[in-house]
């Protein structure tokens, strides 16, 4: 009975079944497992919440320590006379092995629009990292500012520092325009490509690895996913190309996913620089029309055209 009903819908004072049956055991031995095992629940669901308010705890005092020196950075470099100098200061996080510019090598530019993203290396070990800055398309540099797009991504890493599938952040600096640059450890190739509503093409590697050892590489992949997606993030633009492998088969997401507007993070960022425009807002909406609840992006909608609304052009296959 305890294996194939649950305890907690059987009334263990009484010792009856659901259905109002009376439950037989000798010596009250049922109501005595049956207590055991709604106690045991009880335990792990208090441990459950115990774990969850801890690793908020965790998170957050990591992004309070990440914070405080990048306003203080940012305020240095707005306010005063000096610069940084492209040196990352004093007080940046412990964790960082990059502290300056000096500490890398630029290499080949490989992406320049919401981004610029290079290759390079370590002066010290020669480690294969991505450096990662302001794009073409932010003429104003206003995406590296506090609670913008490039400070969401360094929060999204340094926040999940050591977590399954998160890329290591290694250090990052503000350049002497004022603009925001940071490093990371290359973890790796695409998984794919295909995006802007093209299909998804998967790499020979990712297959290999699929047909090779499928099990190996699913662990991986829900791996990633628990990491984000169990303390609030959202990727609203999910593709291939946003996720690599790396030789040892583990899969990392590289382009930082949204804040929900109710999460630690997302409360954090709006309690300290009242800005929403790069997270998403996930409450309760009351859908009277369409208007109402709209897809996130044109593509995570496709409408059919018997329920009414506008069905979206086939030829450009956005959905």
């Amino acid at each position: 009975i305890i294996l194939a009903r649950d305890p907690l819908q059987v009334d263990v004072d009484s010792a009856t079944q659901p259905d109002g049956q009376r439950l037989t055991a000798p010596g009250g031995q049922y109501q005595a497992c049956a207590r055991a095992v709604v106690r045991m629940r009880l335990l792990g669901l208090a441990l459950l919440a115990s774990c969850v308010e801890s690793q908020d705890g965790i998170i957050l005092a990591r992004v309070t320590l990440f914070d405080q020196w990048f306003r203080r950075t940012e305020h240095t470099r707005a306010h005063t006379s000096r610069h940084t100098d492209g040196k990352a200061g004093p007080d940046a996080p412990e964790a960082w092995t990059v502290r300056s510019k000096r500490d890398v090598v630029r290499g080949e530019l490989i992406y320049n629009k919401a981004k610029r993203v290079r290759r390079g290396t370590t002066v010290q070990g020669n480690v294969s990292v991505v450096i990662k800055g302001v794009g073409r398309h932010d003429v104003a540099h206003s995406s590296n500012r506090g609670g913008s797009l490039l400070y969401l991504e360094l929060m999204f890493m340094e926040a999940l520092r050591d977590q399954p599938g998160i890329p290591p952040l290694l250090g990052a600096w503000f350049e002497t325009d004022g603009s925001l640059t940071y490093v990371v450890k290359d973890v790796g190739q695409p998984i794919g490509g295909g995006q802007g509503g093209h299909t998804t093409s998967l790499s020979k590697a990712f297959k290999k690895r699929a047909t090779e050892t499928p099990l190996q590489l699913a662990r991986s992949l829900l791996a990633c996913f628990q990491s984000w997606a169990s303390v609030g993030f959202l990727l609203d633009d999910f593709r291939a190309n946003q996720f690599t492998m790396d030789a040892q088969g583990q899969i990392y997401l590289v382009d930082g996913p949204k804040a929900l507007t109710d999460s630690v993070l997302g409360v954090h960022v709006v309690n300290t620089y009242h800005k929403t425009k790069h997270q998403i807002e996930n409450g309760v909406h009351e859908c009277q029309r369409d208007a109402d609840c709209p897809a996130t992006v044109p593509q995570h909608s496709c409408p059919v055209a018997s329920l009414g609304v506008r069905k979206l052009d086939e030829e450009a296959a956005r959905c």
